[in-house]
């Protein structure tokens, strides 16, 4: 069942529960049965002798012969501990039922609901009330919040083939804030150095205190603007979340007085994985370049949890003005783009033929060895312009050119158009190049004109983390 509970969850009462059998739920301790009494002493739990019922002794409070937390532990026939707190409460343990979010529909098909559902997951189930499973009811619930982790931690040879089979409960009442739940993949496989034994992931909680922002689900959001900067400041243990609902490439600066400081990105669906930085290029005025898709996280918080800081956010989104400012096509991935009703750039001399009037987009080859030299397409489509509340297909102009991945200027290597049909570009390349595509906006400037872009590459991708991630792209 369960390594142990702090049954404050239940109402301050003392329950036992065979299996999470929710007809076997019973009062125990009282008047009756031997249980072993215990105190928080130190942020540890002391154990002391037998009893004849539950006892609570000491005083609340942190002075001489008082205690953090007064409490009461029973051992149950089953083996398990059971703990009384008069703190927060928590359930940790693995349970073996897989776990599922409320709003995933693939996960509650009509029909009897799952156990997890009966037991955990839904108003009136037996625990629904008193137990808070921060994994899918707070941080990741699923559907249209943007937070999808679905937080597998076992691997099975029978359907479901993945499965969340260990949790993070809190009491509904508990006064703390579970910051972050994740995997921790480090713990699992620690570079391959020593031998993780379970057949499941564990899990890594970081609880404290409630304060603004301290949650994915409490995470400042970013309105939808090209330069985003926040000042703001921590202390022991607190966390900042902002959360993105604009995917593109964007650079980060990141500055810190006081304690260490440092940022993570974690996307919507993988809150344990780390985002790495798009080829780890710094751009010296903006920061660290990232190439993100929606939804997406950025967590803040002190290097070594104690000290305090103030610290300085700022982000900048590519809109694609100029080279430096291109926005990083990945294979097949499509990208909706837009001109303003403005004057959007003038000819920036970057390219050996007139660029006014358009947007830059890079992409890059890897930079492992081709045995060959690859086929590029670049697909652009649905050219509309809009003004007066119609809308009218219009034609722009597509052009690749060549870059040292250095410095400009770029080099013409072939063009498209100017077409309001879909058109594409093909051209040749080999490992570790850099090519820069431009549509160009042909009609007037005071209309929007919106697109939609697409880069395709026969090129398959292995991408790895040393001996914890392995994802494949094709």
């Amino acid at each position: 069942m369960t390594a142990f509970a702090f049954t404050e969850l239940f109402g301050g009462a003392v329950y036992q529960i065979d299996d999470l059998d929710p007809t076997s739920i019973a009062m125990i301790g009282g008047a009756q049965g031997t249980v072993r009494v215990a105190a928080m002493t130190g942020h540890q739990i002391a154990q002391a002798h037998p009893g004849a019922s539950w006892v609570r002794f000491g005083t609340h409070g942190s002075g001489v012969g008082q205690f953090n937390r007064p409490a009461a532990t029973a051992f149950l026939g089953s083996g398990h501990l059971l703990v009384l707190d008069a703190g927060n409460g928590r359930l940790l343990g693995d349970l073996n039922i897989v776990g599922h979010s409320m709003l995933d529909d693939d996960a509650h098909p009509s029909g009897p609901d799952p156990e997890w559902t009966e037991l955990f997951g839904k108003p009136g189930a037996p625990l629904f009330t008193q137990l808070v499973d921060r994994w899918v009811r707070d941080q990741c619930p699923g559907g249209t919040s943007g937070r999808t982790d679905p937080g597998y931690t076992a691997d099975a040879v029978y359907e479901p083939f993945r499965q969340r089979l260990d949790y993070v409960f809190t009491s509904a009442a508990s006064k703390l804030a579970v910051q972050h739940v994740r995997i921790d993949r480090a713990l699992a496989d620690p570079h391959g150095a020593l031998p993780y034994l379970s057949d499941h992931q564990p899990l890594r909680a970081d609880f404290n205190r409630v304060t603004p922002n301290c949650t994915p689900a409490t995470a400042f959001g970013i309105p939808d603007v090209i330069d985003f900067a926040q000042t703001s400041s921590l202390a022991n243990g607190e966390v900042r979340w902002y959360r993105f609902d604009v995917a593109g490439t964007y650079d980060i600066g990141f500055f810190y007085d006081g304690a260490e400081t440092v940022y993570d990105i974690y996307l919507g669906d993988d809150f344990s994985t780390p985002q790495a930085p798009y080829r780890n290029i710094i751009d010296p005025d903006l920061g660290t370049r990232f190439v993100l898709p929606a939804t997406f996280f950025v967590k803040v918080h002190l290097a070594d949890r104690w000290g305090d800081c103030s610290y300085r956010l700022r982000t900048h989104r590519h809109v694609g003005r100029t080279f430096s400012d291109a926005i990083v096509l990945i294979p097949e991935v499509p990208h909706h783009e837009h001109f303003p009703a403005q004057p959007f750039n003038i000819d920036t001399n970057f390219a050996d033929w007139d660029d006014s009037e358009s947007k830059w987009f890079l992409l890059e080859t890897p930079r492992i060895r081709v045995p060959h030299a690859v086929d590029l397409s670049v697909e652009v489509s649905n050219p509309i312009e809009h003004a007066g509340g119609a809308s009218t297909s219009v034609p722009v102009r597509v052009t690749v050119g060549g870059w040292n991945g250095i410095a400009p200027p770029i080099s013409f290597i072939t063009d498209s158009g100017p077409s309001r049909d879909p058109q594409g570009v093909t051209w040749e390349a080999e490992e570790n190049q850099h090519f820069f595509v431009l549509v160009q906006r042909t009609t007037s400037t005071s209309r929007v004109v919106e697109f939609d872009i697409v880069l395709h590459t026969p090129i398959n991708l292995l991408l790895a983390r040393p001996a914890i991630d392995t994802t494949l792209t094709c």
